[in-house]
């Protein structure tokens, strides 16, 4: 008991001397009655709260003033990681409870600037010099908090004039910000928290030539919002590794909704950025750019310049992205800026050697050398293990691919590949990246390959995704059967989403469909062999829409040459479709023709069960008599007497000792497929026959039955009366009994 106590009282000792460090810690990080002043410099940096990242304490009032004393710059705040009360936004379009405010001034009666809760990474620029930041929390649940990145930029006056070409200088440190945007109906729908920029006419071309003071810096240019799209048949725009449209193109974009990147690393200290738009459509672009070093100390695969992927956009990267002091092109290392583990899909866009050839183009050669090498490794510094090599793969008709998932990425040019274009795509964790994956198509049910998978109740498939399954029939002699509906390409502008079948093991066997570019998909195909390989891609765009594919196995159509010769008899014998009761083939034909050596018999088929198609296209006709090829057409066929499909089950009766069926189905849906009993009698007969064990009457010996049964209830009944008329005579006996 004395034990617990103590254990009690530490207990409660620790929450008190958490709880006062975690106020003293607030009061350092600007929880006091004054605001906590900060001078902004051209270094910028990052302004944490308290305890982050562990969560902070509740009843905060805390204040930082940002301030710049360097003319003609403006403070630009950037959530690297914010987590702070509940998305309240989302739902209501205000936040509340716990909430980050900044003011466009040194107080809180300057004007509202934004207001982040929740898990908002929007980045705003001041219009002046100052910038007031108050975060409040209530006295509910805590949360994680932020780290929010401060810098300062230039906002040059008139950033487009069309048909001309604006060359802004880049200093270190001090980044420049650029908007774009069509004409509005009035300045006062601006969405930008400082004055608009110049409203500019339709038809517009906007040229911006990027140049780094520094020689030893190269330019980045970052897409902060791409808030409306730029529609293909619209307008464009382009990055360029240079200072003239005539230098190597980066990224050439348009389409609707989808942001196209998040940064694109240029090669050396000069680029150049151009938009074009035409009538009817209303951008909105914000470009920030600046400058970053391009000369690393070191440049050993422990110590490499490093980069840190946020989000889930592209990052373009244009080789060499640092060098060493001798001018030799250094490896770069990739990191995650929100997860230990980094998903990404490496794409190698463009790679030329010195003397200006392609080096590795897919298929690839056996004789040029890798490029680039791509390592994947965990752990920093000496505690790190040997990274891996992580091999490339190839799109068919495309270009080499990379595929890693490690702590940290090692991306390692060859020394002769000069012109080297990367795109650096954060993947989805488990999704299939890139592997062959191997299934068994079984013959009594599909298996289902599904993106989104069931459990996702929006309608997005992944984003550059690359999924290929190689599925084989259940027994050696089996088909795979396919049948695939997909919704693809919602939004057409220049969409490379794709669903394509080989008829074998690999997507180097022959192509039996390809989506095309077709934005609704229905296909159902069927393998000549075994094995089927299903692949489908996805480019970054956001789509909404599905993928969704079944397979199985079904016996080969070799099962069904030519005219299926069947005795009947007396006997009652079952007839089914091939693979019944588990998927008939598509596009398949078969011909049974039932007979009996006595030529005074007629044949008897009932249809026992039936599973086709509602719409009838696959059906089995019923024909009097034999039924040869051709003969359907000829004038000498046999007498149609029906057919079945669907549900039906019906009953035939030939004029003769034959009748014929034919089965037919198309590329279609399929069912189960049908299931019936025939055999052979004389036509005065309607008497079934006993098989296996199977108890069948004629109508005689029904008869005998039905007053078998009626004398056998008369006699029940008789019985029952009998009993009761004892039971009441013995109850009045017994009575009489006791009254004597």
């Amino acid at each position: 008991m004395a034990g617990a106590r103590h254990l009690l009282t530490a207990g409660f000792v620790w929450v008190i001397l958490s709880a006062v460090c975690l106020l003293l810690e607030a009061k350092d990080k600007g929880c006091g009655p004054e605001p906590t002043r900060i001078n902004v410099t051209s270094a910028g940096g990052t302004l944490y709260s308290p305890g982050y990242p562990e969560k902070y304490p509740n009843a905060l009032s805390c204040q930082w003033l940002l301030t710049s004393n360097e003319r003609g710059k403006v403070l630009q705040l950037r959530p690297l990681d914010l987590k702070v009360g509940l998305d309240t936004a989302a739902r209501s379009g205000s936040c509340t409870g716990d909430v980050l405010t900044a003011y466009d001034g040194p107080s809180p009666h300057s004007p509202l600037l934004h207001v982040w809760c929740g898990e908002d990474v929007k980045v705003v620029h001041s219009t002046g010099a100052s910038v007031l930041i108050v975060m409040v929390t209530d006295r509910l649940r805590r949360y994680k908090g932020f780290a929010m990145g401060y810098s300062l930029l230039t906002l040059p006056d008139n950033a487009c004039e069309t048909g001309t070409v604006r060359t802004l200088p880049l200093q270190p440190g001090s980044p420049v910000v650029v908007d774009f945007t069509a004409p509005s109906p009035s300045p006062s729908s601006s969405p930008f928290p400082y004055p608009s920029p110049t409203r500019l006419a339709t038809h517009t071309t906007c040229s911006w030539r990027l140049v780094a003071d520094d020689v030893r810096s190269r330019v980045v240019v970052d897409l902060e919002r791409f808030d409306d799209g730029l529609p293909c048949g619209h307008g464009n725009f382009s990055v360029y590794d240079g200072p003239e449209t005539s230098s190597p193109e980066i990224v050439h974009w348009c389409a609707r909704s989808t942001k196209p990147f998040t940064s694109v690393y240029l090669s050396g200290g000069q680029g150049m950025v151009v938009v074009r738009t035409k009538p009817d459509v209303n951008p909105f672009l914000r470009f920030r750019f600046y400058t970053r070093p391009k000369t690393f100390s070191g440049c050993s695969l422990s110590h490499v310049p490093t980069l840190e992927l946020s989000g889930r956009d592209p990052v373009y990267i244009s080789f060499p992205f640092a060098v060493n002091e001798s001018g030799a092109s250094c490896p770069v290392q990739i990191l995650s800026a929100a997860t230990l583990t980094l998903w990404a899909r490496l794409d190698v866009l463009r790679t030329t050697t010195r003397d200006a050839r392609t080096t590795w183009d897919c298929p690839f050669s056996q004789s040029a050398s890798p490029p680039v090498t791509v390592l994947q490794a965990n752990g920093t510094g000496a505690d790190n293990a040997v990274p891996m090599v992580v091999q490339p793969t190839c799109l068919r008709g495309g270009h080499p691919v990379f595929w890693p998932v490690a702590e940290r990425i090692i991306v390692s040019p060859s020394t002769d590949a000069l012109g080297l274009l990367l795109k650096i795509t954060p993947a989805d964790p488990g999704s299939c990246h890139g592997r062959v994956l191997h299934l068994t198509a079984p013959t009594d049910e599909a298996v289902v390959v599904k993106d989104p998978p069931a459990s996702v109740r929006n309608l997005q498939y992944s984003r550059s995704a690359w999924c290929r399954y190689v599925v084989s029939g259940e027994n050696e002699a089996d088909h795979v059967l396919i049948n695939i509906e997909a919704e693809l390409c919602e939004l057409r502008d220049t969409c490379g989403d794709f669903v394509r079948i080989y008829d074998g093991p690999s997507n180097e066997s022959s192509l039996l469909y390809d989506s095309a570019n077709r934005t609704h998909v229905t296909v159902h195909v069927i393998s000549t062999g075994r094995h089927v390989t299903f692949e489908y891609g996805t480019d970054d765009r956001v789509n909404r829409g599905f993928i969704e594919a079944e397979f199985n196995s079904v016996p080969g159509q070799e099962l069904c040459n030519g005219v299926q010769q069947i005795k009947a008899d007396k006997t009652s014998q079952n007839l089914s479709s091939l693979n019944y009761p588990y998927y008939y083939p598509i596009n398949h034909m078969c011909q049974y023709c039932i007979t009996s050596d006595n030529p005074d018999d007629v044949i008897y088929i009932d249809v026992i069960d039936s599973d086709m198609t509602y719409t009838c296209s696959d059906a089995v006709e019923v024909y009097d008599g034999e039924l040869n090829e051709g003969a359907e057409t000829d004038d000498a066929a046999p007498e149609y007497l029906g057919r079945f499909c669907a549900q039906d089950r019906p009953r035939y009766v030939s004029k003769g000792p034959g009748m014929c069926l034919l089965f037919r189905s198309d590329p279609s849906r399929h069912g189960r497929g049908w299931l019936l009993s025939f055999r052979a009698a004389p036509p005065a007969s309607s008497g079934v026959h006993r098989n296996e064990g199977q108890t069948n009457t004629s109508s005689g010996s029904s008869s005998t039955t039905t007053a078998t049964a009626v004398v056998a209830l008369v006699v029940l009944i008789a019985v029952i009366v009998v009993f009761i008329v004892y039971i009441v005579k013995n109850k009045r006996r017994q009575r009489r009994s006791s009254e004597e």
